[in-house]
This record gives C-alpha cells, structure tokens and sequence, in this order.
C-alpha cells in the first residue's frame, strides 16, 4: 500500500467486513462505501493475501477471479492467522488472554501476585507474557495491550500514581520493549475493562463503566467514542465528594467517593463491625482473613453477603448509598444508555451489589433519563480487562500485519 488514501480506503473496507459478521459481498462493499468494484476488489485481494479477511465458501477460494471480482461471494474476517495479546492487573493478579481477529477468547491465562510490590508485579507481568507469547497459535500483532492501576500516561506507558497501592512513575511499555523487544499500549485497568463491556453491547452509543475497586474511576464513552478530558483524567469519580463531612481519602480531601465506597472501605467497615459487635456464626468466611490480618477480596464478601451473611451485607448497603449518588449525578449529567458496574464485587456476575444500587439510585437520579438507563454487572468477568487491553492492538490490526510483514 503506497500512500495514505490507500491505506485509508484498505482500512475501510476491513472494518465494513469485520462490522457486517459474514453477509457482505464485494459489491455490497463498493455500494456501501462508494468505492468502484475494481477498487474494493483490489483491496480485498490484498486484504486476502495479508491473512486478514476470507470467502465464506473455502472452496471457492481457489477458484481463479476474472474481472472486477466475484460480488456473490460472501467476505468475513480470517480468525485463524493473526492474534492479539492483552494483560490486566485486578485484586493482586495479572490476567492474561490472547484473541483473534474477531475478538474470541483462544487463550486465558493468569498469576498471583505473593506481595504486592513494584518488582513483583513487574516480574509476574513479563513471567506472564513469555507464557502466553508461547502458547500463540498462530502470528501475533506486534503490540501488547496492557491494564495498569492507577493514573496512566498512556503516550509515555508509564503509572505515573496509584495511591491505593502506593506505586509511583512505574515505566511499564519501556520495560515490556527493553525485555520483550514489544511495543506495548497501556491503559487504566478499568478503562480496560470498560473497552471490553462497551463492545459486548454493541448497539449502544452512551455508556458508563464504574469500575469499583481499591480505587474508583468511571469510563465514560459518548456517541461511541471515550471521553478522555484535556490531560486524559477523565472520570476520576473516585474522586467526587459524595459527603463533606466523610472520612478522609488517600487524596487528602474528605468524602471522597472512593474514601466511601471502595473495596477499601468495604474491608474497613467489616473490621469495624467485628470490633464492636462481633457475629456469631457456625460458619464465617470472612474471620479466618481478620484473624491473620488480611485483605478480604471482593469476590469472598461478595460471595458472603450473598449467602446472608449479616455484616457482609450490612457492609454492601452502606457503600450502595454512596455509589448511588455518585451514579444518580452521572444519570442526570450525562443520560446514558447503559451502566456497568465493574470490578472483584461484580465480576462474578452476582446482581447484589447491582439491585443494591439501584435501589439507591431512584432516590437521586431524575425520573426521566433514569427511566432509559440500563444497570448490569459486568457481563466479561474478571477477564474483562485482558480483553479489553488485547481490544487495542486489535484496532489497530491492519497497520500492526502491515509491519509485521514488512520483515518477511
């Protein structure tokens, strides 16, 4: 491809075969773009050579073109080539997962964390990689995606804060290039998250992720496209005061959101309750963490609050009263579609914490937007965000073969 428009035009034509499924022919390609059917042919043609597009009938694959093009033949995204390879960080694991072309899960791989440091979340991260590069079954696009916490300079590929877990300037893409000799594109881990749910519901235009973690960020995305800010800290929600008069957040300030309704605060509220007024229960799987000191993940209080376990739950409406101004604000400000709640309280697909919230939420959003919006759970998993980080390359497919076989 010698110039700009050509590339342009190939590029178009890649994405109205890959958005159309496998029900789209040459001609109605040219119809649909406005391009002659010499163009779309030729196009295609190259397309076919690179491993990225496929006739639907593979007999006819052989068949010799004469002319303009076959514009019967049924075209569709060859998913047996090429491959994508993204990374997330969730509650102390790196979850790994390679995708085709047209985004199908061909591989899951993750890794715990024993401490929760720099190095050790740097080592299991290339640990990770190097297996997952293995197991690739075919040619992979020569970039990685990755799903960091914390605040991200995403040109620079470095964590520049993460509070909740006091990690500062971490240059991840420099070493992933120095130790993997890969480029790699980085991302907040729940925007990450956010890429993978917005694409599952696909026919929506105006949607919210509200990632809820040991920190809480809101990915906003408005007539398909992400609203980033100015300098990228769009939708840093955690940081919204939902009560002036709240304890104090890792920022300083008071009642921050996330200072009252983080998986931090979760386990707070739960020591708490222990302290003063312990249950007495036959069963308790939340005592053996308290008693050793440790962190409660998300998914164990959920699973407690779920079976009825009293301060589990009691823990989940106080932090749903929170979350459901900061979601009544976000209805009335920006009137979304659909609203995900993301992070280890839903990735098991439990509706608790969601009915909770929702409860909340009608006290505070009007009636109007709020009579429109969808609020689900995360419909991904914990995976979520290897999908979501695996997505970006995979935007990007046609430039990333391009280069890949400019070495052949």
């Amino acid at each position: 491809m010698n110039d700009l428009y050509e590339l342009k035009t190939t590029n178009d034509i890649l994405t109205c075969i890959e958005d159309a499924g496998a029900s789209i022919t040459r001609a109605e390609i040219a119809k649909k773009l406005k391009l002659s059917r010499t163009t779309v042919s030729t196009a295609v043609a190259d397309l076919m050579q690179l491993g990225l597009v496929q006739e639907q009938n593979a007999a006819l694959e052989a068949t010799p073109t004469n002319g303009p093009g076959r514009p019967g033949i049924p075209l569709k995204l060859r998913t047996d080539q090429w491959y994508a390879v993204g990374a997330s960080f969730h509650t102390s694991t790196w979850f790994f997962t390679i995708l085709n072309l047209a985004a199908g899960v061909v591989y899951r791989h993750s890794l715990k964390l024993p401490a929760l440091t720099p190095e050790m979340f740097i080592h299991f991260l290339l640990k990770g990689l190097r297996h997952v590069l293995k197991k690739c079954p075919g040619r992979l696009l020569p970039l990685i995606g990755i799903g960091l916490p914390g605040l991200i300079d995403d040109r620079a590929g470095v964590i520049l804060h993460a509070e909740d877990l006091g990690w500062h300037n971490i240059p991840v893409a420099e070493i992933v290039w120095r130790e993997l000799r890969l480029p790699a594109v980085v991302l907040n881990r729940h925007r990450a998250c956010a890429l993978a749910e917005f694409n599952f519901y696909k026919k929506v235009d105006h949607f919210i992720y509200l990632g809820i973690d040991t920190g809480i960020i809101a990915s906003v995305i408005i007539d398909g496209r992400p609203l980033t800010g100015t300098n990228h800290y769009a939708g840093e929600i955690g940081h919204t005061i939902v009560d002036p008069n709240g304890p104090q957040c890792q920022c300083g300030k008071h009642g921050c959101l996330q200072a009252m309704a983080s998986l931090n605060t979760l386990n707070r509220l739960i020591r708490e309750e222990y302290h003063s007024n312990p249950p007495s229960l036959a069963v308790d799987v939340l005592l053996p963490y308290l008693k050793r000191g440790d962190f409660i993940p998300g998914e164990v209080i959920m699973d407690a609050a779920c079976n009825q376990h009293p301060v589990a739950l009691a823990a989940l409406r106080e932090i749903s009263k929170s979350l459901g101004i900061a979601i009544g604000n976000l209805i009335n400000l920006l009137n979304p579609q659909t609203i995900v709640l993301g992070g280890s309280l839903t990735f098991s697909r439990h509706e608790l914490l969601t009915d909770l919230v929702r409860e909340e939420v009608t006290k505070y959003a009007m009636v109007y937007p709020f009579s429109v919006v969808q609020i689900h759970p995360s419909r991904l998993g914990i995976y979520s965000g290897a999908i979501g980080a695996a997505s970006l390359p995979l935007e990007r497919k046609l430039e990333l073969v391009l280069r890949a076989t400019q070495n052949d």
